[in-house]
This record gives structure tokens, C-alpha cells and sequence, in this order.
């Protein structure tokens, strides 16, 4: 999407590099290849006027410090600025508003302060945001401008636009007794160690008076007045080659404690029907699809859901629907059985905490009861696989998973009764706590200390009823993910050890040796997990805090203070049979856009026999 973007301004050029696999690692060094190279072209870096570092994920912070070092890159803004064989290092992506890892000030042999990892970030939606940028590095580069000067020029003109040298992150010394265990030997029970005095962030004040501080992210209100994805590479993978992918709405109605996605993308917006069957036609033209994914948060909320489940069912040869809300599902069981004449038999739904008292911490709004509507439904329809999603909190208590039990055998009891065969996998998160979100004040439990106990019980249940378990992520990745999450700038000089110094390259897992590093990290830096993992009160002053996306400091903490009471309110999309409401976090750009969410409506569903015989005229292929 970001090269299809970048290609509407005319006279631009995109390639495309990646993190290389680690067998290419070890020859590209040996040859002293740039692990960027453009997929394209074969061009290293210095043959770009803008290198654009799209940043999905916190652990994948782990390896920008590398892929710089050894694509020719100097690591630091103040040494980039000053050569102009060198690109500007734009960050973007789903994680850019948790990167205060990368902004960090460094001394190295006695010489000034290095900074920036990365030249500026650019926060939020990029479908304005990256075009306005790319205009003034082009009239920029045309006028003999240097980086710092096109950088400068992007403040107030660029949606989203955060240059973090920018700001002056202050730190004070604080005494604070811990509030949650510590790796420490040798104490008795109950007993706490005490604390020295450590510097703590206290403010961030802006160095410059025409940058904006906070930094608003950048958000497209109207969906329609965007492009989806509809042309891009074709990739040679044979296991996607064919498949693409159209939004059908962004952000999220719902206000789960735990997610980030719906606090960061808020408000709930959705793209007509009208324009994605546009979309749909240029993407088949251009990627030769025959499968399309519909993106989406959760499938299930969009007004038009009928009507593009059918049109698009007849116009490709198959439909892919990925997350769906129980709740939502419990309601409509025409949608279970539409499911299945399409070819959806596997089904992925979100439940979370394992009871009802843990799902109000998590904001989850689902009941025991829905999820067994929901159940009943699928297996009626003799769906071939339900993956539930559970997460620990590091809050359970005998009786959850006494709940837990219950509810399993029921589900259990229900599959028999309906004669369905289903594989039913749960598959088990340690839960992180993001910022932006109500559960950045929270003491980080599940990454102080492993609850394999946790983890045991919640396995043995499931096996007992014949069913299957997954854990999606170890102690080990929950740590250092949340270390990078909720750390600020000092950590910069971590982050380089870890990739450079100690040469770790993050693929898909984190050993206890890596841990062990991070740790001496922390004590070398004066530093410690406590610093970051504690309890933090409404007045902390966050290493995000200069950045805004749209939901105040003051609604968080107080959606805080309910998940800590274990107490919910409900969303904010209409419903069936429920009045919704506002809840004044304060995303909605206006009355009218509160309105077309609280007044929300699903479209009547279509006549069963036109999408079965659809269907069925697909099962009747013949050879040419």
C-alpha cells in the first residue's frame, strides 16, 4: 500500500528490501552485500533519496540498528544529515507511535552525543500523510535544499509528522517502593528490597516553536476518498500468488482494554460497498486475484456485510473472512450458515480472559452465554475448526479457572449433542500492556514473572476435554517486548548493543540467553525492569506523551481505574436490541460521524438460495 501511495506522486520511484534470512545474512556479510538491497533494481540505499522503514511490530525494533550498520547507513541523524549520498530514514507502520527506543542520545568515545536512529516517524494512516511528504522532499530536492531544511519544511504540511530530535526528553530523581516482584535472590516472602533513588521521565517539552507538541496522528476520516490496496508487486510465493487483500473498514467500536489497534485507530470508519467493488475489479486487473481477504478488525461490524459478502462472492472465486466477534456472531446465526456456503469452515473468534470477571478487565463485553450462542450456531452449520483466543493476565484465580472448566466441558458437551466434528484449539497470549492505551498504568505482571501455572492448568483443562492448546508466545518475547514497549530514550544504547555489539537478529523467537543480555544492559545503564514494568499513577509522564492519537490521557485512566475494578461499559456501535451510546473518548471528528456509529446498522441479509446457487455454480468447474 505504501509503494501504491508513493507512486500517485508523479516522479516518484519505489523499490522494495527486506530483512534478509539468516543463510543470507552470513553470505551478504561475508561479501559485504548491503542487507538492503532493492528487490527491483539490486541497488543499495545510497541510490534513494528516501529510505521508508515500515515498523509492524515492537520486536521488530530489535533489528534496525543491523540492517543500518550493514546496508552503509550511519546509524545516527546528526551523522546522516551531513552527507547527501545518504536517504532520509522515515519510520511508519502500525508500531510507529512505540519507537522512543530509537530516539535516544548516545556517547561514544569520549565524542558529542549521537541521536535518531531514524531521521523523523511518520504517525498514523499514511494514505495523506506519505504524499504530502514525498511533495516537499521533491520541491525540496528541486531547490537545492539540504535534509535538515526538507525536514523542517514538513512540520505543520504533513499529516503525522514527528521529528524527534525535536523534543527534550527531562529526567528527575524519584524514590519509589515497588509495587510488583523483583528477579531478586534471597528474600524471604513478602519481603520488598528497597529502591535508591532512580531518574524517571518527568517532562518533554519541544526544542523548536514550529513544531506541534503533542504530534497528532494522522488519520483519514473518509475512507471512500482513499484507494485500498489495488495494485502492488506480485510476489513468488506460490502459497499467496493470487491472493490479495481489501480493507473494508479501519479502526475499532470497541474498547478492549488491551488492544492497541482500537485505541490507536479510533474512530470506527468503514468503506462503502459501492467503492469496494470498484476496488475489487482494478485488483483482480492488476494482481490477477482469485482470492480476496477482507481486512478488517473484526469482519462482522461493517453496515454492508450482506451485500458485500455477495456481490463479492460472485465477482471472485473465493472469499476470505478472517476475525469475527462472538458477541456480534451470537446474535445472527444467518451469518454462521453463510459462512459455510461460502467455504469458511475454519472460524477464529476472540474470548480472551478465561471468565467473565477477567473479560470486564479486559473490556472484552462478552458473556458466557453469547459465546455458547455463537458455538451453537457453528457447530450446527459442522464447522471444521474453531480457534478461540484466550489471554493471561496474571490476575487468575481458582475460581476462573474453576469458570474455565465449566465452560470448556460445556462446549465439549454442545459439539456431541450437535454431532460436529470440529477441531477446537485455544491458543494462549501472555497479555501485553500497550501504551496508548488504558493499560499503560498497569503494574506489568505477565512480564515480571512467568505464570506457568497459569499456563499448565488452562493446557490440562483443554486436553481433558479432547481439546487442543497452543501457546503463541514465550515469557522470554512478553519481556522484551514489553521492555522496548514502555522504554524510553535511554534504551538506545541497548538496542545497538543487542544488534550490533551482540549481533542478535530478532526472526520469530527470543532465548533465555538474549533475556540474560537485556538485563546486563539495564544494570551496565543504571537502569532496571522495575523502572518500566511498575505501576504508574494518572500524573506519569510517558516517553509517548508527545505524541497524540486522539484519546485523552484523562479518558484512559479512567477507563483504567473500571478495568482495575473489573467493571465495563458497553461499546459504542449499534446493535441489535441495545441502545449504544457515546462514550466521549473524544476520536469522532463530529456529531455526525458519533451518530453514524451509536445509530449503527447491519444491512438486511439476502435470500439464502441466490448465494447457494452461486455457490454451486462454482462447484461445477469444467476443463477448457
Amino acid at each position: 500500500l505504501v509503494a501504491q501511495i508513493a507512486q500517485e506522486v508523479e516522479g516518484v520511484f519505489t523499490d522494495f528490501a527486506f530483512l534478509p534470512p539468516p543463510k543470507d545474512v552470513e553470505v551478504m556479510t561475508a561479501s559485504k552485500i548491503p542487507f538492503w538491497v532493492g528487490a527491483t533494481t539490486k541497488e543499495p540505499p545510497s541510490s534513494f533519496d528516501v529510505l521508508g522503514i515500515s515498523n509492524s511490530i515492537v520486536l521488530e525494533l530489535l533489528n534496525l540498528p543491523k540492517l543500518l550498520h550493514f546496508s552503509g547507513i550511519p546509524l545516527f541523524k546528526n551523522e546522516r544529515t551531513s552527507r547527501p549520498d545518504i536517504p532520509m530514514i522515515i519510520l511508519g507502520g502500525a508500531n510507529a507511535a512505540v519507537t522512543s527506543v530509537l530516539h535516544g542520545p548516545l556517547k561514544q568515545h569520549g565524542l558529542s552525543d549521537n541521536y535518531g536512529l531514524v531521521d523523523a516517524v511518520i504517525v498514523g494512516e499514511g494514505e495523506y500523510s506519505i504524499k504530502q511528504f514525498l511533495e516537499i522532499v521533491k520541491k525540496g530536492k528541486a531547490s537545492g535544499l539540504c535534509k535538515a531544511d526538507i525536514l523542517r519544511e514538513c512540520h505543520g504540511k504533513v499529516d503525522g509528522f514527528y521529528e524527534p530530535d525535536k523534543y527534550e526528553h527531562k529526567y528527575k530523581l524519584i524514590s519509589i517502593n515497588p509495587a510488583i516482584p523483583q528477579h531478586t535472590q534471597g528474600l524471604e516472602k513478602g519481603e520488598r528490597k528497597t529502591s535508591p533513588q532512580k531518574e524517571f521521565l518527568a517532562e518533554i517539552t519541544p526544542k523548536e516553536p514550529y513544531v506541534s507538541f503533542p504530534v497528532k496522528g494522522a488519520i483519514v476520516f473518509d475512507l471512500d476518498n482513499v484507494r485500498t490496496l489495488e495494485s502492488g508487486p506480485i510476489w513468488y510465493e506460490t502459497d499467496s500468488v493470487g491472493t490479495g487483500c481489501l480493507q473494508i473498514s479501519n479502526g475499532c467500536p470497541c474498547f478492549c482494554s488491551f488492544c492497541a489497534e482500537s485505541w490507536e485507530r479510533k474512530p470506527y470508519r468503514e468503506r462503502s460497498l459501492s467503492n469496494l467493488l470498484k476496488a475489487l475489479e482494478i485488483a483482480k486487473a492488476q494482481q490477477g486475484l482469485d482470492t480476496v481477504n477482507l481486512l478488517s478488525f473484526n469482519f462482522n461490524t461493517h453496515a454492508e456485510l450482506y451485500p458485500i459478502i455477495l456481490s463479492f462472492f460472485k465477482k471472485i472465486a473465493n472469499l476470505s473472512l478472517k476475525s469475527q466477534r462472538f458477541d456480534l456472531l451470537s446474535t445472527d446465526r444467518f451469518l454462521a450458515e453463510v459462512q459455510q456456503i461460502i467455504g469458511k469452515t475454519t472460524i477464529s473468534c476472540g474470548m480472551e480472559g478465561i471468565s467473565e470477571r477477567l473479560r470486564r478487565y479486559l473490556h472484552k463485553n462478552l458473556t458466557e452465554a453469547q459465546i455458547y450462542k455463537a458455538c451453537e450456531f457453528l457447530f450446527e452449520r459442522g464447522i471444521r475448526e474453531l480457534k478461540i483466543f484466550l489471554i493471561s493476565t496474571g490476575l487468575e484465580q481458582q475460581e476462573d479457572f474453576s469458570e474455565f472448566r465449566r465452560f470448556v466441558k460445556q462446549i465439549s458437551d454442545m459439539k456431541k449433542i450437535s454431532d460436529c466434528n470440529a477441531r477446537i484449539i485455544f491458543s494462549l497470549t501472555p497479555l501485553y500492556y500497550p501504551p496508548h492505551t488504558p493499560l499503560q498504568f498497569h503494574a506489568c505482571l505477565t512480564a515480571v514473572e512467568e505464570k506457568g501455572n497459569t499456563r499448565k492448568e488452562i493446557e490440562r483443562i483443554c486436553k481433558l476435554n479432547n481439546m487442543e492448546f497452543r501457546e503463541s508466545a514465550s515469557h522470554g518475547e512478553t519481556w522484551l517486548m514489553q521492555l522496548l514497549a514502555m522504554g524510553d530514550r535511554r534504551l538506545t544504547q541497548a538496542l545497538i548493543y543487542s544488534s550490533i555489539k551482540d549481533g542478535f537478529t530478532y526472526y520469530n523467537t527470543v532465548s533465555e540467553h538474549i533475556i540474560k543480555n537485556w538485563r546486563g544492559y539495564l544494570e551496565k545503564l543504571g537502569l532496571s525492569e522495575e523502572m518500566y514494568f511498575r505501576e504508574k499513577d494518572k500524573d506519569c509522564v510517558f516517553p509517548w506523551d508527545d505524541i497524540d492519537l486522539g484519546i485523552s490521557k484523562r479518558f484512559l485512566w479512567e477507563e483504567y481505574k473500571r478495568s482495575i475494578n473489573f467493571a465495563e461499559r458497553e461499546y459504542c456501535l449499534g446493535r441489535p436490541h441495545l441502545e449504544a451510546q457515546c462514550l466521549g473518548c473524544g476520536a469522532c471528528p463530529s456529531t455526525t460521524h458519533i451518530n453514524k456509529i451509536t445509530k449503527h446498522k447491519i444491512s438486511e441479509p439476502f435470500l439464502l438460495e441466490e448465494i447457494t446457487q452461486t455457490a454451486e455454480n462454482k462447484r461445477q468447474t469444467c476443463t477448457l
